[in-house]
């Protein structure tokens, strides 16, 4: 099928309320000039794009007519995957550098793409790592400093310092000489970094061991924390430095959720975004900015759903493209880790029956959500149609009037969209609720079983777990 570049009649919005004011009046349908059928970068105020991409989206269609605005949408709902993201970490031998760069990226120790590990230095040069499910996130494990191969003067050079986006800095106890000179110089060179501290929970051990009486796990965190930012601010003014235990199964407590948000607004911001998309940790601080994400990108996926290949809904008095709809939906589940295969790695990792976390989803959504996502998307946009979806999403149909086949089919989709992302942000939050209650506290276990957890912790060092 060909497609001329000949605009669609703007949509007739007389019955819905005036549109979301902006910088400037915005003409009926949403274009710069009505005659020339052009449109101008200022018509997407009202939505969430940079400058540039406002700019570009008015190129497209200018050149290209409404198959270019379609292409332009594809091109940027799909650009975070082609986006490279490089995160180097670095320190001492032992201080568990290759059990976080396993757990940053949701592995065991045993899987086969994990890094390998081992009690003596086995980094004696710089290894990468992607991200299982996302490519293009990389996380280089590099050699320590002033090891025989990099001594400090060449270290930079030698390890290729300006690819990396990002540099983590980790210790098991105090962070050395090596540690602050490389904070300092990278920080020279324009690059962000923090410090993690890592094996926190066999410190709780030790401590509840040999001072039950006054020991509290709030009290030796803040302890470690502060004598940590003491050592750091002879180099930074303002450090940051995350205490956790970097075990897979232990990514709800500490400062591994803060850590992970740290990591994310840090990033250098026009990376940020794949950042999010690409990164699978399961904490509620990594979940919510995902659905920051994905929510901002809920009216190019309407836009396309309602365009030029949307069909008539059986039963229903308007027209989406439901292969396209239910693919974002499957999207939503697997970023959300709400998939079956998530679900199932969940359960297995944190020994939960698979049937509760499911028993805990269908407190939100009914059991379409697992047996027939199709019937759930139906059933949400039939409740959407009889809502007040047009309404409340009219501030954008004098941008997209011209791209899509229906008004009414352009705001029930955007209105079940955000319904369907809504819920499953309540779903997540609640189940790593769950995962959290069936986490003791270092201050409520039992000694004996804290005893037997921490050994089970070092002795996988010793197996060659932490490297």
């Amino acid at each position: 099928m060909s497609y001329s570049r000949q605009v669609r009649p703007p949509v007739t919005t007389s019955h819905l309320p005036p549109a979301a004011p902006t910088a400037r009046a915005r003409p009926v349908g949403g274009f710069d000039n009505a005659e020339t059928g052009r449109i101008h970068p200022n018509e997407f105020d009202v939505v969430n794009m940079s400058e540039a991409d406002k700019r570009a989206a008015a190129e497209y269609f200018n050149t290209n007519g409404v198959r270019g605005f379609e292409n332009f949408l594809n091109n940027r709902l799909n650009a975070w995957h082609a986006s490279p993201l490089k995160v180097a970490k670095t320190g001492e031998s032992g201080s568990g550098k290759s059990m976080f760069i396993n757990t940053i990226r949701g592995l065991n120790p045993a899987d086969n793409v994990a890094a390998l590990t081992g009690v003596t230095e086995t980094t004696d040069r710089v290894e990468d790592y992607p991200h299982p499910e996302n490519p293009n996130l990389i996380f280089y494990d590099l050699p320590g400093v002033n090891t025989p191969n990099f001594p400090r003067d060449t270290y930079l050079e030698k390890v290729n310092y300006k690819q990396y986006d990002f540099f983590i800095i980790i210790s098991r106890t105090r962070f050395t000489d090596n540690d602050l000179w490389l904070a300092k110089e990278v920080k020279t060179r324009g690059k962000s970094f923090f410090f993690v501290r890592t094996y926190v929970d066999v410190d709780l051990v030790n401590e509840r061991r040999d001072r039950p009486e006054t020991y509290d796990d709030r009290a030796v965190l803040d302890r470690i924390r502060n004598n940590s930012l003491d050592h750091l601010r002879t180099i930074e003014s303002n450090p940051k430095v995350f205490v956790i235990c970097g075990l897979l199964s232990q990514t709800t407590k500490f400062d591994y959720g803060l850590m992970a948000e740290t990591l994310l607004m840090e990033y250098p911001s026009y990376k940020r975004q794949a950042m999010i998309l690409a990164m699978t940790m399961n904490c509620k601080e990594v979940m919510k900015a995902k659905v920051n994400e994905l929510r901002s990108k809920i009216w190019m996926v309407a836009t396309l759903s309602a365009g030029i290949a949307a069909v008539p809904v059986p039963g229903l008095s308007f027209s989406v493209d439901q292969t396209l709809l239910l693919a974002w939906i499957i999207r939503y589940k697997k970023q959300l880790g709400l998939d079956d295969k998530s679900l199932q790695k969940v359960a297995a990792l944190h020994d939960i029956p698979l049937a509760e976390l499911q028993g805990q989803i269908q407190s939100i959504f009914s059991v379409y959500f697992f047996t027939d996502l199709p019937k759930l998307m139906y059933v949400l946009l039939e409740s959407q149609a009889v809502g007040g979806a047009v309404e409340e999403f009219s501030r954008f149909i004098p941008i997209v009037g011209s791209f899509i086949a229906s008004a009414i089919s352009f705001s029930v989709i955007m209105g079940m969209l955000h319904k369907m992302l809504n819920d499953m942000e309540k779903a997540v939050l609640l189940l790593i609720d769950v995962i959290k209650e069936r986490s003791v506290s270092p201050a409520a276990e039992p000694l004996s079983n804290m005893k037997a957890r921490a050994a089970r912790h070092l002795s996988k060092s010793f197996r060659g777990f932490c490297e």
